[in-house]
């Protein structure tokens, strides 16, 4: 065995730490430079809070309600109407009906939308700022039951 052939081992060992380091401080630099906004505020009571609105849903659905979305492009945004319906019960007097705006990759873009309302029809003039994937989440209810419809936009280049 030579001198050289001794020395590839160790090299090849280095190199191969280094290059798993260099990865790993790659990963850290992405992960810390855009955090996502997936966890919960108060992750003691996300898991209650989750089970209780899909038990609000199944109680919109027993119902009979839904809620219907409908988007039309205006200039650099989109005007949005909801209508929501039941096919079994009517709908309470007390309606809640909300929109939210939600950019997939940037939390920093999410909203709560003020909608008018107008004869069983809530409408709102919604900007959307940048380039790519929306999502317009609307939801009708009382404080017990509420459904939910989410739609995808997309803005082109």
């Amino acid at each position: 065995m030579t001198e050289r052939d001794s020395l590839r081992w160790p090299l090849a060992l280095a190199a191969t730490l280094a290059a798993g380091i260099a990865a790993s401080l790659a990963f850290l630099w992405i992960a810390t430079r855009r955090p996502p906004d997936v966890l919960p505020v108060n992750t003691w009571t996300a898991g209650s809070d989750w089970n209780e609105s899909l038990r609000a849903q199944a109680r919109a659905r027993d119902r009979g309600w839904r809620v219907e979305l409908r988007a039309e492009r205006r200039g650099d945004g989109v005007h949005v109407e909801i209508s929501p319906e039941s096919s079994r019960e009517p709908l309470p007097q007390s309606l809640d009906v909300r929109l939210r705006r939600e950019r997939p990759e940037r939390g920093d873009f999410d909203a709560d939308i003020a909608l008018a309302a107008r004869d069983g029809l809530w409408t709102a003039e919604i900007p959307l700022p940048l380039v790519g994937r929306w999502i317009l989440v609307a939801r009708a209810g009382d404080g017990f039951a509420w459904v939910e419809r989410a739609f995808a936009l997309d803005v082109p280049p």
